[in-house]
């Protein structure tokens, strides 16, 4: 289990659920959790794993709202997607790139601890300086961000990204992005943090995978 808060993982799974349609009332209860490595790169060397040339863009384009505590905020969950270029090291996968910004949120609003996609399954990727990586933080370029994601988990479909020393107003996470073998569609995150309520939805770009349970996980009634 991950999300180590007063809510469970469970509960996370199954508010992505009603996102994406799940039957309401059920959450896949994954059996374990497994650490995933995150690598930091610079904008020029994360490119270069997925376009010979060097040149896709990698500014996230689609904002998915998050919802705001006040009025007044303008709390964003950006999300883009590319395919990886034929030749390149990552051919054959869609990269999938992510920034938390909250650079125009209310300066009371609450600090964020991390996200959670449904994901599916990663793909496997190029190795990074002799290392499999499998989440890449992208310190430099387009990434204009302050904060980046320390560590992730993931437990079947589901990944979690937990930021370092959380994200609050007036700041914005550093771009992270990793790679699927399945295309772009609609799925659901979940924001976690400190205030009240310490969760909150959102609609994001996400690999249109399957969404049968995985044979390793349970189904359980809530």
């Amino acid at each position: 289990m991950i999300f180590r808060s007063a809510i469970s993982f469970s509960s996370i799974a199954t508010g992505i659920g009603f996102l994406i349609g799940l039957v309401p009332g059920l959450a896949a209860a994954p059996a374990y959790a497994t650490d995933l490595t995150v690598a930091r790169q610079s904008a020029l060397e994360f490119v270069c794993m997925f376009d010979g040339d060097c040149r896709s863009s990698i500014t996230p384009a689609g904002v998915g709202a998050i919802t705001p505590p006040e009025p007044s905020s303008d709390p964003r969950l950006l999300a883009s997607s590319f395919p990886a270029k034929p030749g390149s090291p990552g051919d054959g996968t869609t990269v999938y790139l992510y920034r938390v910004d909250l650079t125009t949120a209310d300066k009371a609003s609450e600090c964020l601890s991390g996200v959670v996609l449904n994901f599916g399954p990663l793909a496997e990727i190029p190795p990074v300086n002799g290392n499999t990586a499998h989440v890449f933080v992208i310190t430099s370029g387009d990434s204009a961000g302050t904060v980046p994601v320390k560590s992730a988990e993931q437990d079947g479909d589901f990944i979690q990204f937990n930021f370092e020393g959380g994200l609050c107003p007036g700041a914005s996470s550093l771009m992270f992005a990793l790679p699927s073998k399945h295309p772009p569609g609609q799925s659901g995150a979940t924001i976690f943090g400190y205030g009240y309520p310490p969760v909150v939805t959102a609609k994001t770009t996400a690999p249109k995978h399957s969404l049968e349970p995985p044979s390793n996980l349970r189904v359980e009634p809530e």
